[in-house]
């Protein structure tokens, strides 16, 4: 492989003139290549290469572990964890430049459901309620979402919009039903917390 340190001597690939191209001194920029591994990846399996070498370990040190492609840690061995990385470090994923701990999800399986929403899935399903707080409180929490659980549908959207709002809908009527929901709304019968994120997508949480 050879390299450019100026980049005043590389041809783009695209404007490459093969006739004239030389293969041991000329520098040629390929297109970018993204590979990936399959998102089916079960943690414990070996994902990436182990870290070595000087910058290789400097960056372990001073970063913490490194981030799989759909958000869960990698650690020095190339080993895929059941928890997600964050900004701030995720234990053992505890770099020099990373000043904070969280705590691990209470279930791998939990992990899996908070990876799905963080990748955009909008309906999913829990346990029991304290799961679903616990999604709440990890992804989206800290966004300022508003609590309209004691508001009617009219109500929140003359007070603030339905955007960067949620509301539990847990209590039921005597039939079994859950309140305010007609016999018709397709989620009159399961509990669930419901999320309006800041660009309109409904996200539901359904739980026993």
């Amino acid at each position: 492989m050879y390299v450019d340190p100026n980049g005043d001597s590389t041809v783009h690939v695209d404007d490459l003139n093969w006739n004239s191209f030389n293969p041991n001194s000329d520098d040629v920029l390929l297109n970018p290549v993204v590979v990936r591994a399959s998102s089916n990846s079960n943690s414990g399996t070996q994902v990436m290469n182990q870290v070595s070498g000087f910058w290789g370990w400097f960056d372990q040190v001073w970063n913490g572990n490194r981030t799989y492609y759909d958000g869960r840690s990698v650690n020095y061995k190339g080993v895929l964890q059941d928890y997600y990385n964050s900004v701030m470090g995720t234990p053992p994923d505890i770099g020099i430049s990373k000043g904070v701990k969280l705590i691990s999800w209470s279930s791998l399986k939990l992990s899996r459901i908070a990876g799905e929403l963080q990748n955009g899935k909008k309906v999913v399903r829990v346990a029991s309620r304290a799961e679903a707080e616990e999604l709440f409180l990890r992804i989206f929490q800290g966004k300022g979402f508003k609590n309209t659980t004691e508001k009617s549908a009219k109500e929140t959207k003359d007070f603030s919009g339905k955007a960067g709002t949620y509301n539990w809908d847990d209590a039921v009527d005597s039939s079994g039903r859950t309140l305010n929901h007609s016999a018709s709304n397709a989620h009159d019968a399961t509990k669930h917390l419901q999320i309006h994120d800041e660009i309109g997508n409904i996200i539901r949480i359904f739980f026993e």
